[in-house]
């Protein structure tokens, strides 16, 4: 499986670099002939990745800059840190230095869709505007499908032979991604859950578990792909559904690593209780359950009770995260002094001394983790800077 990603890597970032050139030789034939027309041609915030907190209207921006410095961590340190999907990877690298490698490749792997996916998709907003080709349009609307502008691209710049591939590759990379997935599931379910609380469950016993767990998490994430309209971009969607219970965890697994007085009920307490306050704040932010509960009078692109400005609270979601999070702080702080403390031997092993124990230790050049880190921050920090 992993030789296989790795070559769906090289193809999609192949693919990726193929429609990007192609949609920059494809400008001067819309009229659009230097960098300032094309600049001009864009929507203003698209060259921005950091926005206002409050924008044009006086409501909260989506993606403002308060937003990124609250909300992204939070998702961030969940996904790169907690998520099964990168954990099992990392737990089966050969060695502590090529999984510390693995993920720092990860990280810089991370900064190419700035400008392999989001610049093609300047360009192809630049040549749809222009009239270069049409995109779907939202069901029941005239409002244009912007996650059809990739597709779109694709069968307007790519030869024929070529979409072939690309098709074929972002099939297998879904395929790649729902197998690493459900492959997870199956592994939280059967062994963390049914084989910790039955160690005598036999394996053949444990698989078939397994295997049953995999096709129910199918079948629900079949019936919940019908909701994709309760979200305006799929953007939004693949972070807002995590932003549900991110703030639990992200909480758990920080104030885990570097408070020694925490413990296993301040844990779940947190886990459960801050689940629970971002599903519910979830469900109530859905539009269609706004609409519901305001008896149909809601506006056209209603956003949900919590995130839309003029019939809702107005705070974006990349906000709620940051409000979830500080309570589950409290939840996990006040649980752990209510509770006996954990056995100090026990804790010495999973916990920091010192929020900067990492950089102890030898330095073995620029090879360490640590150097590699500072570039990519750095790398990072330098691309904000110049794009925010």
């Amino acid at each position: 499986m992993v030789m296989t990603e790795n070559i769906q890597v090289v193809l999609l970032l192949g693919g990726a670099i193929l429609v990007t050139v192609l949609g920059l030789q494809a400008l001067p034939s819309v009229g659009v002939q230097d960098w300032a027309a094309f600049t001009a041609a864009a929507k203003p915030d698209q060259w921005h990745m950091l926005h206002p907190v409050m924008n044009s209207q006086g409501h909260l921006s989506e993606f403002s800059w308060l937003g990124v410095l609250l909300g992204y961590p939070i998702l961030g340190i969940w996904y790169w840190c907690a998520d099964q999907t990168h954990v099992q990877r990392v737990l089966g690298a050969k060695s502590l230095k090529s999984g510390q490698n693995g993920a720092l490749f990860a990280g810089f792997l991370k900064i190419t869709p700035v400008f392999l996916m989001v610049f093609p998709g300047i360009i192809g907003y630049v040549l749809w505007q222009k009239g270069a080709f049409q995109l779907a349009t939202l069901a029941g609307t005239s409002t244009p499908d912007y996650n059809t502008m990739l597709p779109a691209l694709i069968n307007h710049l790519v030869p024929v032979g070529l979409k072939g591939l690309l098709a074929a590759c972002m099939a297998a990379a879904l395929m790649s991604c729902m197998a690493a997935a459900l492959n997870s599931c199956a592994t939280i379910i059967s062994l963390d859950l049914v084989k910790r609380h039955r160690p005598e469950t036999s394996d053949a016993r444990v698989v078939t578990i397994g295997r049953i767990a995999t096709g129910v998490i199918m079948l629900l994430a079949m019936l919940w792909s019908t909701q994709g309209d309760q979200f305006g971009t799929i953007f939004e969607a693949i972070n807002k559904i995590p932003m549900t219970f991110a703030p639990a965890v992200t909480t758990v697994f920080v104030l885990g690593v570097l408070w020694k007085r925490g413990t296993w009920q301040a844990a779940m307490a947190t886990l459960y209780v801050g689940t629970l306050l971002g599903g519910i704040y979830f469900v109530l932010d859905m539009p269609g359950v706004g609409r519901m509960l305001l008896h149909g009078q809601a506006h056209e692109g209603f956003g949900g009770l919590v995130s839309d400005p003029a019939q809702g609270l107005g705070i974006p979601f990349m906000l709620v995260g940051p409000i979830i999070a500080v309570l589950c702080v409290v939840i996990y702080i006040v649980t752990s002094l209510l509770t006996p403390a954990m056995n100090a031997a026990h804790v010495a092993k999973v916990c920091w001394d010192h929020p900067l124990a990492f950089l102890k230790g030898p330095n073995i050049g620029l090879s360490d983790p640590r150097w590699v880190t500072l570039l990519l921050l750095t790398v990072v920090g330098v691309l904000y800077y110049l794009l925010k």
